[in-house]
């Protein structure tokens, strides 16, 4: 059974409209005399924004040594929102990802393949959104010299 009830926010009167047939009357009363009887009811709505910001690296960089005409990848993981826009840097000048065996992947981690004597050196990734910008540590790209992959 659905009770209804009505109340009056401007006056003391509660009143039951219930027409259960087992109703007592105790749901009923008048209290004009007593004040302590009115209820106030407060919805609280709390919003949390999160500001642009660059909180950091969950994962950055990391020093590899591989053979010529490998495939490498170096991860950037970050946890930043608005979500990034990330450019990597090969000994600190920005890396052209628009040749043919640099990719920057969903997940914005490098991926080299193909590697070339070019490709060894210094790599880093920078991070840019609304709340700034934050450079990773650097990782050494090295060539593995003890014998070609080719072999």
């Amino acid at each position: 059974m659905i009770n209804t009830n009505s109340y009056a926010a401007d006056d003391d009167n509660y009143e039951d409209d219930d027409d259960d047939d087992n109703d007592d009357g105790d749901d009923d009363y008048n209290n004009s005399n007593n004040n302590s009887n009115k209820h106030t009811v407060v919805f609280i709505c709390m919003l949390f924004y999160k500001y642009p910001d660059i909180n950091g690296f969950v994962q950055e960089p990391r020093s590899q040594t591989v053979y010529l005409e490998d495939t490498v990848v170096i991860l950037c993981e970050l946890d930043a929102l608005p979500h990034p826009r990330v450019y990597w840097y090969k000994d600190n000048r920005a890396l052209n990802t628009s040749s043919t065996n640099h990719f920057i992947h969903s997940n914005n981690a490098l991926e080299l393949r193909n590697v070339r004597a070019s490709d060894f050196g210094r790599y880093q990734c920078r991070a840019v959104n609304e709340g700034g910008e934050r450079f990773s540590h650097s990782a050494q790209l090295t060539e593995n010299s003890n014998y070609s992959s080719l072999q």
